[in-house]
């Protein structure tokens, strides 16, 4: 269905309307929304078009579309609409949308892509939906330069929209850039800072002068919890300009806050472009080290800029280890290879930031409606998940993808207009480029991301574990910024570390509590993490100590245990005794009503008691280094029971016990650990008994204790 008002060159408005879906397993959001706040970048010449492309999975819908004090309500009935709005005398035209607050909103959730065309010029912006706006985010400007290579002034831009009220909006200008324009009425402010109040759907923008970038500017909110958008761009650049690249094209895309960016990104090569692309890199912290491809480029401070020039159009591993900004910009004319299409920006989505589904349509305009206009989707996932990409339920021809960063990363090429549903349970990154004559365009399509700016990880991640012993480690991962609070839920507390441990030594259920400020978010809410763990006590018990018996004999194990608990014993038995006859070790195992489990085993050995043999030893070493003879113990059979007493020279007592309910003598004062016995000759008397036969033997003699 199309809904034409007038007709001529072209700026176009995309508006994709598709039924919200997440990443199966992950707690992540996407490009889908029922209200949208932007605003266009200005183009090197007057828009002559504003188009919607409206996609839906189910119908009907209706989306309201606002500018200014026009309120213009569709209701949307297929699947797919394109309504137009031209630069004819009706209204409203194409320039009613230029410098001004846009407002979108739908009943159901919808996706919006935004393009501006002008002759020879055109670019697309992916808009993110105002509830993926973090509150008070903080932006950091990643455009290129503009050039006169159009005639005229063609600077470098972005523009500001108040999402709420009595936004308290900072601006720290590059140092590159020297002069400005627009709104903002400021000039030669290199480096200072800039303060506005803005309205709730107010906009402002700024340009500088030509052959001069904005990139590197920061911008944030330092009052309140408020949200805003920002738009960046060039009304005209040529790229690269020092190359003496033919073809000037507009570059328009909205930036994404630190909240929305990440540490690992994979660029795609653009189809035939075969001179390769250009790589931006922002940082937003001091101290930010880069690495591209695995080799270690440089140490970035904050609003510092990189740049990268691709030379063999191959795909990219860019990687650092605080967050940073990336944004792949096409070449103009003879610099890309193919001497078509001209520059184009786009933001290159985090590694991590995947998504399960997308809805596009690949629009036109007039020099990309014909030969040798082409249209492409580019991706790229985690290679395990390669195998689950459908587009319109059909799988996809990957075999000319390529692994790059531990991605697959390709390229198919699509029929511009027609509707594309690009699916997969198991997550992806997609974007939409388009090169023809004199034209070109380029955007994200989608991706997922947390809105959290903080992650908490437990290691082991348990809910529920059955030791008071087991030790945690809890690891918060966030900006520079943050501050951490922490709450064990056993009236402990710890403050300033994103790294802790923590062993709660009682049993209980336990509210762990983690709150995490940012310096940047005075007045927001916190992130704020909460687990239940729960500690339970292991069902210990003893078999006893390990024992010799008479042979012929049998020896009943029966522990005390909490009722209802499971009993496996060696041989596979569950019962709650055991009785015993042969020498060996018995083991069993408790489970009891909370899936706790404990292990002890006892060493049993049956002996012949009909006959009788005693061997004592005359010297012994406790607490040497090599740790044997440290016991005297004294080797019988045909006697199940040995009491003993250990005298001194002088008569003094300095041991007795029973075998085998107490332990041989450790040469110890009552076997006390701390209170060893000095080195010399010691008296024992002992008495064997065999209970069974009621034989006694009594033996004493001297041993010589050496240390």
């Amino acid at each position: 269905m199309f809904l034409k008002l007038a007709k001529k060159f072209t700026l176009f408005i995309f508006v994709f309307i598709c039924c919200q879906s997440t990443i199966i397993g992950q707690n992540q959001t996407d490009n889908m929304g029922k209200e949208f706040w932007f605003s266009f970048l200005e183009n090197y010449t007057n828009p002559v078009q504003v188009s919607f492309s409206i996609s839906c999975k189910t119908s009907p819908n209706t989306v309201n579309i606002r500018v200014g004090a026009l309120n213009l309500p569709f209701k949307i009935f297929r699947k797919d609409t394109v309504i137009s709005f031209t630069n004819a005398l009706v209204s409203p035209n194409a320039n009613t949308f230029i410098n001004k607050s846009i407002n979108i909103s739908s009943i159901k959730d919808i996706s919006v892509y935004a393009l501006n065309n002008s002759l020879h010029s055109t670019d697309i912006a992916t808009i993110v939906p105002i509830n993926n706006i973090p509150y008070n985010p903080v932006y950091y400007i990643n455009t290129y330069r503009g050039d006169k290579g159009a005639g005229g002034s063609n600077s470098s831009e972005f523009s500001i929209v108040a999402i709420d009220d009595s936004c308290f909006i900072n601006i720290l200008p590059t140092s590159d850039a020297t002069t400005y324009g627009g709104t903002l009425n400021t000039f030669d402010l290199k480096d200072t800072l800039i303060k506005r109040v803005l309205r709730k759907n107010e906009m402002i923008w700024l340009q500088a002068s030509d052959s001069q970038s904005l990139a590197g500017t920061k911008i944030w909110n330092s009052f309140g919890c408020k949200r805003f958008s920002v738009f960046e761009g060039a009304k005209c650049s040529r790229v690269l300009y020092e190359k003496n690249c033919s073809g000037c094209d507009h570059l328009y895309n909205q930036s994404r806050s630190v909240q929305l960016q990440g540490y690992q990104y994979t660029t795609i090569p653009y189809q035939n472009l075969i001179k390769g692309y250009v790589v931006q890199i922002v940082a937003t912290e001091n101290n930010t080290s880069l690495y591209i491809d695995g080799n270690f480029i440089k140490i970035m401070n904050e609003r510092e800029v990189y740049l990268l020039n691709n030379l063999n159009n191959s795909p990219n591993c860019i990687k650092a280890d605080k967050k940073i900004s990336v944004i792949q910009i096409m070449k103009s004319g003879i610099c890309n290879g193919n001497n078509i299409g001209n520059p184009s920006i786009m933001t290159v989505l985090p590694d991590d930031q995947l998504t399960s589904n997308v809805q596009f349509i690949a629009p036109t305009t007039g020099f990309l409606s014909t030969a040798p206009a082409e249209f492409f989707l580019g991706i790229t996932c985690p290679k395990q998940n390669l195998r689950f990409l459908t587009i319109n339920g059909k799988p996809i021809d990957t075999s000319s993808f390529i692994v790059k960063c531990n991605n697959y990363v390709g390229n198919i090429k699509i029929n511009a207009v027609n509707s594309f549903t690009l699916n997969s349970a198991k997550g992806f990154i997609a974007y939409l480029y388009a090169s023809g004559n004199d034209e070109s365009y380029a955007t994200e399509l989608g991706g997922g991301f947390e809105l959290n700016r903080a992650k908490l990880t437990i290691v082991p991640d348990l809910a529920e574990t059955c030791d008071t012993f087991n030790q945690f480690t809890f690891k918060a991962n966030s900006d520079s910024s943050a501050t951490y609070f922490w709450k064990f839920g056993d009236g402990t507390t710890r403050t300033g570390d994103s790294v802790v441990t923590k062993i709660y030594n009682k049993r209980g259920v336990f509210n762990l509590s983690l709150i995490v400020n940012y310096i940047s978010s005075k007045g927001c809410a916190a992130d704020t993490f909460d687990k239940t763990i729960t500690i339970y006590r292991r069902p210990y018990f003893s078999l006893g100590k390990d024992t010799s018996l008479c042979s012929g004999d049998y020896y009943t194990l029966s522990p005390f245990i909490t009722p209802k608990s499971k009993f496996l014993w060696q041989n596979n038995s569950q019962y709650r005794t055991f009785n015993a006859s042969n020498t060996g070790i018995v083991f069993l195992t408790v489970t009891d009503t909370n899936k706790c489990t404990f292990t002890d085993s006892i060493n049993l050995k049956f002996i012949n008691c009909d006959t009788n043999s005693i061997k004592l030893p005359n010297v012994f070493t406790p607490g040497t280094v090599d740790e044997l003879n440290d016991n005297l113990e004294a080797q019988f059979t045909g006697y199940n029971i040995l009491e003993g007493r250990i005298y001194n020279r002088w008569g003094v007592l300095m041991y007795k016990f029973t075998y085998p309910q107490d332990d041989y003598w450790n040469g110890n004062l009552h076997n006390h650990v701390g209170s060893p016995c000095p080195s010399g000759t010691y008296y024992y008397i002992y008495k064997f008994t065999n209970t069974r036969t009621n034989l006694i033997k009594e033996v004493n003699g001297t041993v010589q204790l050496i240390r």
